[in-house]
């Protein structure tokens, strides 16, 4: 009995005026937990305790491990099309941010000539599906392909004003051509383009009729088949006369 006592003493002693252990161990693990996240120890207005939860921690850090698969999806892209036509094609800044800044970049892609012929949006992500294309049912989900395709021809730079912007088989007017650049993980790269492309007529194209968006007759195909098969322009270092 003195001996059990004694104990509960000398640990009452130990973590100052009483503290129960279990209390102990949470401003423990709250610590380590802010830590992991990279937060400081803050308080709010009314001088409380800093929340910090392991949901948080976990949320935290799959931003993070987005934003990497983001860039680096981004960064194996432009080096596709930069061997394709034999220019520098990086990342954009801010994957697309520039535009904000009034430079006229708005897509995920930049290369300094001005003869490279594709505004590109890149999409590395789970949850989509090829059927979305077909019933339009998720038109408006964040992870439906049908959104990226809006978001990237709304993106894309026009050559006329708005009100003109239509021509007269049906077209959005635009100073480069739109692609979409998608993928799962351990897939390989898909590319969406309007159905005008020569290219759409290949044996190897899926096509989509999609009424609510800008550019309706679309076509799906893989991005290397596609880039093995596009003509590079002229004025690009990789053109050849014979294309």
């Amino acid at each position: 009995m003195t001996a059990s006592i004694r104990s509960k003493y000398d640990w009452e002693s130990e973590l100052g005026g009483g503290q129960e252990p279990d209390a102990v161990d949470v401003r423990s693990l709250k610590a380590r937990l802010r830590e992991s996240a990279g937060k400081g120890a803050s308080r709010g207005k009314a001088g409380r305790e800093p929340v910090t939860s392991v949901a948080k921690v976990e949320s935290d850090r799959a931003r993070k491990n987005s934003r990497v698969k983001g860039t680096r999806a981004e960064l194996d892209v432009a080096e596709m099309f930069s061997r394709w036509c034999g220019e520098v094609v990086r990342r954009t800044p801010g994957s697309g941010g520039w535009s904000s800044a009034k430079f006229g970049v708005t897509a995920d892609l930049v290369c300094p000539n001005k003869r490279f012929p594709f505004h590109v949006e890149v999409k590395h992500r789970e949850g989509w599906t090829l059927d979305d294309l077909v019933t339009g049912a998720r038109r408006e989900h964040d992870k439906s392909i049908t959104q990226w395709w809006r978001q990237c021809v709304e993106s894309c730079p026009k050559t006329v004003d708005d009100a003109n912007r239509i021509d007269t088989r049906g077209r959005v007017l635009l100073k480069k051509e739109p692609l979409l650049v998608f993928r799962r993980n351990r897939q390989p790269w898909l590319v969406m383009m309007r159905r005008h492309n020569p290219l759409a007529v290949h044996v190897d194209v899926a096509v989509f009729e999609l009424p609510y968006v800008d550019a309706p007759s679309v076509a799906v195909m893989r991005l290397d088949v596609f880039l093995d098969l596009e003509p590079v322009p002229r004025g690009l270092k990789n053109h050849r006369r014979d294309w």
